[in-house]
């Protein structure tokens, strides 16, 4: 299995602005060598615009650090995690499902 592809990933957290309100950014966790499988793709209207969405496979070593809710990014695009595929501990490899095109 070849990881060859780097694969940011990231948190979202909350930063306090001047005037006492919470900002939602996303901060770098870690960058790691993953292999990068496309599953499926497909378009939808939503509103008066087509929106193109893909589904990707992220195989990566096993990690123990990464969330539901983190972010994936990948060529300049962000994957929202739908389903990490762990396999526990003695596990060499951690898959995870990931959408572009969703809301993150």
């Amino acid at each position: 299995m070849t990881l060859n592809q780097i694969v940011s990933i990231q948190r979202k957290t909350q930063v306090q602005q001047a005037d006492m309100s919470l900002l939602t950014t996303l901060a770098e966790v870690a960058q790691v060598y993953a292999m990068v499988f496309p599953i499926r793709g497909s378009e939808r209207n939503q509103g008066d615009q087509t929106e193109a969405r893909a589904n990707y496979r992220f195989t990566m070593h096993q990690r123990t650090d990464i969330l539901d809710d983190d972010v994936l990014v990948w060529n300049g695009h962000q994957f929202n995690i739908r389903f990490i595929a762990d396999k526990g501990q003695g596990s060499i490899y951690l898959k995870i499902e990931a959408e572009r095109g969703v809301a993150v």
